[in-house]
């Protein structure tokens, strides 16, 4: 006989002395007023496996009972990338993530208390190896940094410094949105209450957290695999420890993913606790398990087979998340804005530096950098419209001035020969008292396609040629298909190119 089973008899055999001393009782006259009963469940004797665990995570900016208000959590995330190489071994890169740092609510949907959409955080410690950007002069990573966190879990968030007087990277932007959104985390949890060795379909929006990159088909499937007689430090006030594992395969941008994670949930029973749920012809009583994610142990794979005729190699992918996290924190955790502060160039453009330290500029968040398309010389930049993206293309000649008459003719050719009809206007040069430094020249340009492709959009480009006092140059084309913002995109796109500048920053 099991423990469960030995404590469900020696609570059977309980009950029979209670009902013998109660017929006793009665018998001398003496049976007491009746009594409500208490619930099941703040003893483990009174719970079996047809027990029901509704699993909660609340939010909530100002402190309250059972709720979530500020915590601390440290991760360290691990990514392995092995590349197959023509009659080669295989090329293999490795990342190494880690960081730890204190958060508080500042901003939670009125309805749930389960979507936090703003968060403050302070950084104790953060590192990435090997660190690609030691020679841009940037400060150590995230030092002095009290971010605003808008938009967790959204398919644009946003970072507001709080920090006067410190710009923020666009190498800690990204360090920053890819560290794990534990609010949003809570998305792993079921919706509804389950009994041990229940399972559950992982939502979209859990998977995404978990996996990093949304998923675009399969499903991850959770299970409530334990639940534990005792709380962890790392909680405040636990009592017990749900045990969740999650695996699955799933398709994500990257490809074919396979997904294992181990999830404890940390929590104490309410007094009161729960409903009562119907199943079948006997009703069964819900628990309501109050309390919070605290660690989370996850690996996934991504492969991808290779394709000869189309010159794509084979690869794999392996990633390893390892998180904690505790309440209420130890790390110090800053205070919440009185009001909601809005974003300008101050204090959300990013820097965004030559590796080689060669040069600088700085752009909005809305402007998102493209490293896959960007080289030691090249700078790409995307504002996401619809099926068709705005693009600035920033190229860096070191030693080379042209003139602006002839930068774009190769260009122009190109889209000739592939049957694209070029309409362009002179080059024009751009007053020097809003460019200081150096001399700007655009060229406007309308590109629209050929007949066979009438369906494509018309393009509108925008070329510039930045001369600098001294030998180098800079060369960029801003392209955007949505006739009704040239005039916008392009003021955004010189507000830019005026932010350039050679050197460090």
């Amino acid at each position: 006989m099991n423990a469960r089973a030995s404590r469900a008899g020696g609570a059977c055999g309980w009950i029979a002395g209670v009902l013998l001393l109660v017929q006793a009782a009665a018998a001398a006259g003496a049976v007491p007023p009746p009594q409500t009963p208490a619930l099941p469940g703040p003893t483990g004797e009174d719970r079996d496996l047809t027990t029901r665990y509704r699993l909660v995570e609340r939010y909530a900016v100002e402190e309250g009972p059972d709720l979530l208000t500020s915590y601390e959590v440290a991760y360290r995330e691990t990514v392995k990338v092995m590349v197959e190489t023509a009659q080669a071994a295989p090329r293999v890169e490795e990342v190494r993530r880690s960081g730890r740092f204190g958060e508080r609510v500042a901003a939670v949907a009125p309805l749930d208390g389960r979507t936090v959409s703003a968060v403050v955080r302070r950084y104790e410690e953060a590192a990435v190896t090997p660190d690609p950007w030691t020679a841009t002069g940037a400060p150590p990573l995230m030092s002095g940094l009290d971010l605003y966190l808008v938009g967790l879990g959204s398919a644009s968030p946003r970072l507001i410094v709080l920090t006067p007087e410190r710009a923020l990277w666009e190498h800690e932007y990204r360090f920053a949105l890819g560290n794990p959104a534990v609010p949003v985390l809570a998305a792993l949890l079921p919706e509804r209450p389950l009994r041990l060795g229940d399972t559950w379909a992982i939502s979209q929006t859990g998977a995404a957290a978990l996996l990093g990159e949304p998923v675009q088909g399969g499903t991850l499937t959770g299970k409530l695999a334990e639940i534990r007689p005792e709380g962890l430090p790392e909680a405040a006030a636990s009592d017990e420890t749900a045990v969740l594992d999650i695996e699955g395969q799933v398709q994500t941008r990257s490809g074919p993913t396979a997904a294992r994670a181990r999830v404890e949930f940390a929590f104490r029973l309410l007094p009161s606790a729960g409903s009562e749920l119907a199943s079948g012809t006997s009703r069964d009583t819900a628990l309501v398990a109050v309390g919070g994610i605290v660690s989370i142990r996850h690996a996934q794979v991504t492969s991808s087979a290779a394709d000869p005729e189309q010159g794509i190699p084979g690869f794999e992918q392996r990633r390893e998340l390892v998180l904690r996290r505790r309440w209420p924190p130890q790390a110090a955790v800053p205070s919440v804005p009185a009001a909601p502060p809005s974003a300008d160039d101050r204090n959300s453009w990013l820097i965004l530096a030559d590796p080689q330290g060669r040069f600088h500029l700085r752009h909005p968040q809305i402007l998102q950098w493209d490293a896959a398309a960007s080289n030691g010389d090249r700078i790409t930049l995307v504002q996401s419209r619809g099926q068709t993206p705005d693009l600035l293309v920033l190229d860096f000649l070191p030693d080379r001035q042209p003139k602006p008459d002839d930068a774009f003719r190769g260009a122009f050719d190109r889209y000739k020969e592939a049957g694209f009809e070029v309409l362009p206007l002179d080059p024009r040069a751009l007053p020097e008292e809003e460019w200081p430094g150096m001399k700007a020249y655009r060229v406007e340009a309308v590109i629209s396609p050929p007949a066979e492709a009438a369906t494509l959009p018309r393009t509108h480009l925008d070329g510039y040629v930045l001369l600098t006092s001294g030998s180098a140059a800079f060369q960029a084309m801003a392209l955007t298909t949505s006739t009704d913002e040239v005039q916008a995109f392009r003021a955004l796109v010189e507000e830019v190119l005026k932010t350039l500048r050679l050197g460090r920053p």
